[in-house]
């Protein structure tokens, strides 16, 4: 068989060589568009705010902590709590503090906390509390351990939502209880 070269119309065949190579680059294009964005939601997801909550015992106090473990700010964080844990709240300064929480957005840096009070921790004593605006109240240590012992089995559930600096939404549901965090020790690790 003898083809002859002369008679290839090498103009189409050009264009057809074009075409698959055009063709090739678009397809490898979507690919690599593809990827790029699930590396930015990969990165976007590695970097989001994270809110972790915790009761702590601070100065005599059990307190809620709320605490952004993530790499972003969270912003225009907002919390609610069942209203059966803020009825067994007995001092009223604490449950004053609780329903702040609630009523306002909280903007937390990364790596940064808020904190809000609870109820006194178990004491040995009788306590006398005197906030600012409020009536003073006085606990006997038998008094405060009965309520602690109450609040102690009794849920803390919280609902809310929050904004990473992306504005994408993220939704709170936590349910904790005071018990949980008894008896534990905690190790400051600075690594």
């Amino acid at each position: 068989m003898n083809i002859n070269l002369c008679a290839i119309d090498w103009v189409a065949v050009s264009a057809i060589a074009s075409l698959t190579m055009v063709i090739a680059t678009f397809i490898t294009l979507w690919q690599n568009r593809g990827q790029l964005n699930q590396m930015k939601k990969q990165w976007n997801e590695e970097r989001r705010a994270r809110l972790e909550f915790s009761i702590v015992a601070i100065d005599k106090y059990f307190m809620l902590k709320i605490e952004n473990v993530g790499k972003n700010r969270a912003k225009d964080v907002k919390l609610s709590f069942n209203k059966e844990f803020l009825d067994l709240v007995y001092v009223e300064s604490c449950k004053k503090h609780l329903n702040l929480t609630s009523s306002k957005k909280i903007s937390l840096q990364s790596r940064k906390a808020y904190y809000s009070l609870i109820s006194p921790t178990y004491h040995d004593i009788d306590i006398t509390f005197r906030p600012p605006g409020l009536p003073a109240q006085h606990f006997s240590s038998e008094e405060i351990r009965e309520n602690n012992n109450k609040l102690a089995k009794a849920p803390l559930r919280i609902a809310g939502s929050y904004l990473d600096e992306n504005n994408q939404k993220y939704e709170i549901k936590e349910e904790l209880y005071i018990s949980d965090f008894m008896g534990s020790i905690a190790v400051d690790d600075s690594i």
